[in-house]
Parts: structure tokens; sequence; C-alpha cells
């Protein structure tokens, strides 16, 4: 694990935060209501955007190569 790249460290705080405002998030989309309403589907792709970004970076690339 400490052979990752600085991207991969990215890509991994980020889904680390994403754990921690999973709920808040969840709420505030309003997920938890029956009813549907098409707007929360708009506030969702941007959570989705942000899920993808952050698994792109942590999965891009393997570790450093030594190259000496």
């Amino acid at each position: 694990m400490m052979g990752m790249r600085g991207a991969n460290w990215v890509g991994f705080v980020m889904l680390v935060i994403l754990i921690f405002a999973a709920e808040p998030i969840w709420l505030f989309l309003g997920f938890d209501t029956p009813e549907f309403d098409s707007r929360r589907i708009l506030w969702a792709i941007p959570v989705a955007a942000y899920v993808i970004a952050a698994v792109v970076l942590l999965i891009r690339g393997g570790p450093d190569r030594d190259l000496s």
C-alpha cells in the first residue's frame, strides 16, 4: 500500500471522506421519503461523478516503478 502513487492516495482519501458524508448526502437528497421527485436524480449526478472520479483515481495505474 505504501507503493501507491499520489493520485491513488487522492482517490482513497476521497472515498474515506464519502464514507463520513454518506448519511448527510442521503438525507439531503431526500431518498428516505417514498414519493418520487425527479430533482433528486439531478442532485445525485454530482455525487455519482464524485464516486466515479474517486474510484478512477484509486485504481489508475500501479505503484511507482524504480527505473534505476
